[in-house]
């Protein structure tokens, strides 16, 4: 129950707001470092005009609180994204229970092949994607890494064009861009992304300006691993790097911003929210904390 999450996460962490909202613990600043790579490839008007469809969906949604997973912010950009590219073929790391494969299949719609992985025990999903179009490589037994996967019997090399990477992994977006490009993947999209608080080194990290007189940059290469620095310079050049082979970085604006730090949301008034037929601001897991997902092309 939605209560007994929340309990749980006040048991944690001392301050149970700070945790739902996400307020205190990440931060966002405007991504200026990457201002230039097509950050209005979609409209706030084209956003909301989607939204009564998503809303509709979303109520039959499998997973009613998806604890630790995406909230409503992040499911409409995922289900977005997926609805305005039309890929031909997915692939999910970072599966969690399932939502985000619901969301994918629903998107996608019954002919998209889809490739879920994740290093957790396939018997832990809540939601099954039956269909003959999806595989699993889950446990320790089937699991492996994206980066390290041999891709040749599973997606040709001339649909990787038409292929969307979903990336809620919690692995360094650097690597991730570097593995993908050369696998010959072009359309990524990153679950968390902030700035502060990031348990890896994120698209934001590289996008948004350093301080003046930053001499060294945190660094985590995953979850599973320590944080180390970096220095300025080397940071510099992965932005180049960055900034050199990405066309587009859009990051999705909040469907309602419940920190206060995001990008003007799609709706102003919460009160609005449940006559959209969307989760109120109690109901929604995080309260609509948004981490500014992107889609990366």
């Amino acid at each position: 129950p939605h209560w007994f999450q929340q309990l749980v996460l006040s048991l944690v962490w001392t301050d149970a707001r700070n945790v739902a909202l996400g307020c205190g613990l990440f931060g966002w600043q405007p991504p200026a470092a990457c201002a230039s790579l097509g950050a209005d490839r979609w409209s706030t008007d084209e956003l909301r005009a989607a939204l009564p469809e998503f809303a509709s969906l979303y109520a039959r949604r499998p997973i009613a609180h998806n604890m630790w997973g995406m909230n409503t912010n992040h499911a409409f950009a995922l289900w977005f994204t997926v609805r305005a590219l039309r890929p031909t073929h997915i692939v999910e790391s970072g599966v969690l229970r399932g939502l985000g494969t619901w969301l994918l299949r629903s998107a996608a719609g019954p002919e998209a092949r889809i490739f879920s992985f994740d290093p957790m025990w396939e018997g832990a999903l809540s939601w099954r994607d039956n269909s003959s179009r999806a595989r699993y490589f889950m446990g320790d037994d089937n699991f492996t890494d994206i980066g390290k996967m041999d891709w040749t019997d599973l997606i040709p090399q001339s649909d990787r064009a038409t292929t969307l990477v979903v990336l809620d992994d919690h692995t360094s977006a650097l690597t991730r861009v570097r593995q993908l490009r050369k696998q010959g993947f072009v359309h990524l999209w990153f679950d968390d992304n902030s700035v502060k608080g990031a348990d890896f080194y994120t698209m934001a990290a590289m996008c948004t300006p350093l301080a003046d007189g930053t001499k060294e940059v945190p660094y985590q290469e995953d979850l599973f691993s320590s944080v180390s620095s970096i220095s300025a310079a080397e940071h510099h050049t992965n932005v180049d790097y960055i900034l050199q082979r990405v066309e587009t970085y859009f990051e999705f604006p909040p469907v309602f911003d419940g920190c206060g730090w995001a990008k003007p949301p799609l709706v102003t008034d919460q009160e609005e929210l449940p006559k959209l037929g969307l989760p109120s601001l109690r109901d929604d897991i995080y309260h609509y904390r948004h981490m500014h997902p992107p889609y990366v092309k």
